[in-house]
């Protein structure tokens, strides 16, 4: 069976990097939703999060909660989501519509205040078709195109069905609609469908909004290498715990994330990304906040926030320049950075990169940039990303990105980006006692 996900221009890594087994690609405009072609990474997210399968006993547990019976095939063994079951969250739809041969079916949801899980099933009149959801667009029927991030998998197989979940990170303090039009293209046999499938579904807002955010006041400033950032609270949603984190604009160093942040109970319970949605957004000029796994149905006794690393980088080492006549760097942040080639062909560039990793980054890929400049003032799009190790060197990491020039301006003598990541570090990490 192939299995594969689909991503907004959010982030997929979690918020230390991108393991070998996780999507990326991030675009912090919450006005827009995007869609990631850079299948390759992609693939090994869906393979992280879908590979684990329900032991008998918890697929008894979770056949026995109305609403969830269907979804055991479908779903990963996650407390959160079992938790949220067992407190009647889970919404009963079976709304479907028609396209050819093709039908959609949506068949539960959950919803909170923050976010959206979608259960869908894509089936096929006569069975060995491959199917899978190639584009997702949600609708508010009475305000326009849901500002939100959409991700969404897909199990491809040639039983004439195919199985997954669409998810949904509303942006800011946006209000749950009604109801929702849903507008997917279908795949049959890796071939787009002409004609989009769509289907409006109603959301019962009362049991979505029934269970109130948990707010814990933080406020505590933390110091590394003179670099100050503050916890500001903790929130946490049925779907979902927020981390809100204040940076000094003062700190001669970027921070660009933290490995593998977590929250830690009484117990040594860690919550931490899992991997499926939006790991973090905006939160101002300086803010970002971070999305950890649920910890609303715990009540932890303790708890403890906490990091193993701080990724930073000097200020001024933020933007790399790139020679368009000659393909050499003319700046960058240091000689772990390598430009394999560049590929200018009319209104497409290529930047084939490696860089050179520290022995405990090995099996971490970065998404080391987002945004491409030059000196004609030309705006560029981005077309594709790829990642891969490099089999010559255990240390490397070979990347690709690949943009287009949709302005008219003349051709690039210089092009520049700005890191929006990059694997060096503050001296250590940093732990803060919540409760």
């Amino acid at each position: 069976m192939h299995t594969d996900e689909h991503v907004t221009k959010a982030d997929q890594a979690d918020s230390h990097g991108l393991s070998e087994k996780k999507g990326w690609k991030k675009w912090r405009k919450p006005q827009r939703i995007f869609a990631v072609t850079s299948l390759l990474v992609c693939v090994l997210l869906a393979a992280l999060f879908f590979g684990v399968r329900f032991s008998p006993a918890t697929a008894a547990f979770i056949s026995d909660i109305p609403g969830l019976a269907k979804l055991v095939e479908e779903i990963r063994e996650d407390d959160w989501l079992r938790q949220a079951a067992k407190h009647g969250m889970i919404q009963e739809v079976g709304v479907s519509a028609e396209v050819g041969e093709v039908r959609l079916r949506i068949d539960e949801m959950l919803a909170d205040q923050r976010r959206m899980l979608i259960f869908y099933t894509i089936t096929h009149e006569q069975p060995n078709h491959e199917l899978s959801l190639r584009s997702v667009e949600l609708l508010d029927p009475s305000a326009g195109k849901l500002e939100a991030a959409i991700s969404w998998g897909y199990s491809m197989n040639q039983y004439g069905e195919a199985r997954d979940r669409i998810e949904v990170s509303l942006y800011g303090e946006q209000e749950l609609p009604d109801s929702l039009l849903v507008r997917g293209i279908v795949e049959v046999d890796q071939v787009a469908m002409d004609t989009p499938v769509e289907l409006a579904i109603p959301i019962d807002k009362e049991r979505a909004m029934i269970n109130k955010e948990i707010i814990y006041p933080v406020n505590q400033e933390v110091t590394v290498d003179e670099q100050r950032f503050t916890v500001e609270r903790i929130t946490a949603f049925p779907t979902q715990t927020e981390v809100s984190i204040r940076f000094d604009p003062a700190n001669t160093k970027k921070i660009f994330g933290f490995d593998q942040l977590r929250l830690v109970d009484q117990d040594g319970k860690s919550y931490a990304f899992w991997g499926n949605g939006v790991p973090e957004r905006d939160d101002g000029e300086d803010g970002v906040i971070y999305h950890l796994e649920s910890i609303y149905f715990t009540n932890p006794d303790e708890l403890v926030l906490q990091a193993d690393g701080i990724r930073a980088l000097d200020k001024e080492k933020l933007e790399v320049v790139i020679d368009a006549a000659s393909g050499t760097f003319r700046k960058k942040p240091d000689d772990r950075l390598h430009l394999r080639d560049l590929r200018l062909a009319e209104d497409v560039v290529g930047i084939d990169y490696s860089l050179t990793m520290a022995a405990a980054d090995s099996k971490q890929f970065y998404n080391l940039f987002s945004e491409l400049r030059d000196d004609q003032g030309n705006e560029y799009e981005s077309v594709s990303s790829s990642a891969s190790s490099d089999y010559q060197s255990d240390n490397r990491h070979l990347y690709s990105d690949t943009f287009r020039r949709i302005s008219p301006h003349n051709p690039p003598g210089e092009l520049r980006f700005t890191l929006t990541n990059y694997p060096t570090r503050l001296s250590e990490g940093f732990r803060v006692q919540i409760q």
